[in-house]
């Protein structure tokens, strides 16, 4: 675990391990399973749609890996107002 990311970026919860984010969350740009609106089919559902972001992580162990969230949300919204507390998984 790098001490300096942990304050920079923060960690994540995940299964009751803990997760040391090396850099901020990004877009994923892939498209979501049927159960989810994605952007390209937000007007039917006033606007609203889902998309998956993830960033680089530290395992416990120190091995890398990706955590990824799903939102919901608008376009106008600022990334930093949802909670990234939420974990969607880790590979």
């Amino acid at each position: 675990m790098k001490k300096d990311d942990a304050q920079k970026f923060g960690t994540v919860n995940f299964s009751g391990k803990t997760y040391v984010l090396r850099r901020g969350a990004e877009y994923t740009n892939r498209l979501l399973p049927p159960s989810y609106t994605n952007y390209v089919d937000r007007h039917t559902n006033n606007g609203v749609f889902d998309f998956e972001m993830s960033a680089t992580a530290d395992s416990p162990e120190g091995e890398p890996c990706e955590v990824y969230w799903i939102f919901c949300g608008k376009e106008e919204r600022d990334l930093d107002s949802y909670n990234y507390d939420n974990v969607d998984r880790i590979e």
